[in-house]
């Protein structure tokens, strides 16, 4: 072979869409002969003569009139070679036969319109092909917009593919594209993706979503596929699919490599108080440099992680924090909320971006060791309230509203024979602001134990060791472990690179239903042939 063909490479395959097309055109078309011409043979027929001159006219008929729609089929269909006409025309020429056998032979008799619905389905498969095939537009581009924003793209990829930030419409090919969001479940991330198709004036004259996803492997690491969301028109659909995206989503290592790269500084933050953070940034010219100033608040700690990523498991202390982030030259205000988890003796960090900033946020040992503390470090003191008695200690005062026999608390698991009590408590502090806290007395098998509760906000501990069931008077032990001034540790990195972006890439195929339409009449067909020959199997009544 290669004597005869130099550029053969034995049985492998280097453009399998060209090499699949070349060879499977030449099969549809002797397919489309035979189901152009089947329903006029005659099996057995010992007097053609007769009938020769009847098939001469049905024949020249359907060849004309195939060669005058092929015609008309092509001022639509964009054909560009020879062996597309040729596939084009005994498509229509099945469809026409076929047409003409069921009106001109069959004369009404169902039974036999099987196989015609069958073969005129193949017809119109073969023409959906072509059209969708050959006029295919990929509306997925805007060159000049996408120049240089996709890393190590080819020309080609930036003529197929349009990049869209989240919530920054995108203009392509009279449409505005806006990646609204995203969700995850279990393994697949499914993006919303809207579009609006608007007139000359800008006016918006269609607004639809799509919902591409993709599906990521078992470890979490990996993409494994990505599945298309497509819609429907009478006359074509668009198809999207998600081409690609940011690395440190696809590849958890390049994830964790892009986490270990940033330059993150620790800043203490105090709720209710503003604090400055200066980043310098270093432009083109060495010698430039240019002074970005923020202004970072702590509004909330949670006992809640709200990352998509975190899943939670018996046993997590899960905590967050809601920093309020404005930057000096803008009146815009962002919201960012870290997360760790303390899982047995593992630490789970969960950074938040804020990508229009390219700032990251993360959580640190150092958080978790000042708001949690341990017990050895805790310095507490005792106090005995009654129902509705208040007193002031350690910077806050508490008060003691009633008990709770049905308390929830993350560290108590109820158990049969269980006799639990929560106290329920307010806790204010100096500047009147009010948190709810009910530690827990649980007698079990005879023997005593105490849950406690924290007010992450204060960094205050709260046990409940002691009931007097006779006065109904509580003994609290109390302890802070937030240092003066109450500020705790936040890291910020102001180098991370956004990640909130899809690379789309979105088809038109105009004529596509006529496939949809072809590959079901077949079916169709098949199904009333079967239908037709197992009823004229079962035996007739006596």
């Amino acid at each position: 072979m290669q004597f005869f063909n130099p550029v053969f490479q034995g049985r492998v395959i280097t453009e399998p869409i060209a090499h699949y097309n070349k060879n499977q055109l030449y099969i549809g078309v002797f397919i489309g002969l035979l189901s152009g011409i089947a329903q006029y043979l005659r099996y057995r027929e010992s007097a053609w003569k007769k009938h020769v001159s009847r098939f001469s006219v049905h024949l020249g008929i359907a060849l004309a009139l195939s060669f005058v729609l092929t015609y008309l089929a092509g001022l639509w269909i964009e054909v560009k070679a020879w062996q597309y006409w040729l596939l084009l025309f005994l498509g229509i020429f099945t469809v026409v036969t076929n047409t003409d056998y069921l009106i001109s032979f069959l004369r009404g008799n169902a039974k036999a319109a099987g196989s015609v619905l069958s073969h005129a389905g193949f017809g119109i498969m073969i023409v959906g092909i072509l059209a969708s095939g050959l006029n295919k537009k990929i509306i997925s581009n805007n060159p000049f917009l996408m120049d240089g924003l996709i890393e190590g793209a080819s020309d080609e990829a930036l003529r197929k593919n349009i990049l869209l930030f989240k919530n920054s419409p995108t203009m392509m090919a009279g449409y505005e594209l806006n990646y609204v969001h995203d969700t995850l479940d279990v393994y697949t991330r499914t993006y919303t993706v809207n579009f609006k198709r608007k007139d000359a004036q800008g006016k918006v004259v269609e607004e639809f979503n799509l919902h591409p996803n993709i599906l990521y492997d078992k470890s979490f690491t990996k993409i494994a596929a990505s599945n298309p969301s497509t819609k429907r028109y009478w006359n074509k659909d668009i198809f999207t699919h998600i081409a690609s995206l940011a690395t440190v989503e696809i590849d958890l290592e390049q994830r964790q490599a892009r986490e270990d790269s940033l330059n993150y500084r620790p800043v203490g933050l105090i709720q209710g108080k503003k604090m400055s953070f200066q980043d310098t940034v270093h432009l083109d010219n060495p010698d430039t440099t240019l002074v970005r100033r923020y202004f970072l608040s702590l509004e909330s700690i949670n006992r809640s992680v709200k990352q998509p990523d975190y899943r939670p498991e018996p046993g997590d202390l899960a905590l967050s924090v809601r920093v309020r982030v404005e930057r000096e030259d803008e009146k815009e205000v962002y919201l960012a909320e870290p997360a760790i988890v303390l899982r047995n003796e593992l630490m789970l960090s969960y950074p938040a971006q804020i990508n229009e900033l390219s700032a990251r946020f993360r959580l640190t040992e150092d958080f978790l060791r000042q708001i949690v503390a341990f017990e050895d470090d805790l310095n507490y003191q005792d106090i005995a309230l009654g129902v509705g008695e208040e007193k002031a200690m350690l910077g806050v005062t508490i008060r003691f509203d009633g008990f709770n026999r049905q308390p929830v608390n993350p560290d108590y698991q109820a158990e049969e024979g269980d006799l639990p009590v929560g106290a329920q408590l307010r806790v204010t502090d100096s500047k009147g602001n009010r948190f709810p806290a009910e530690p827990v007395f649980l007698i079990r098998n005879g023997q005593a134990f105490d849950f406690k509760d924290m007010v992450e906000e204060l960094g205050l501990h709260i046990r409940f060791p002691l009931l007097d069931p006779k006065t109904e008077k509580i003994t609290l032990r109390v302890a802070r472990s937030l240092e003066d001034g109450g500020a705790i540790p936040v890291d910020v990195a102001t180098n991370s690179l956004r990640s909130d972006y899809i690379v789309l890439e979105a088809i038109e195929f105009p004529g596509i239903n006529l496939f949809w339409l072809g590959s079901s009449l077949m079916m169709v067909g098949l199904a009333f042939s079967m239908g037709v020959r197992l009823s004229a199997r079962k035996p007739k009544a006596a």
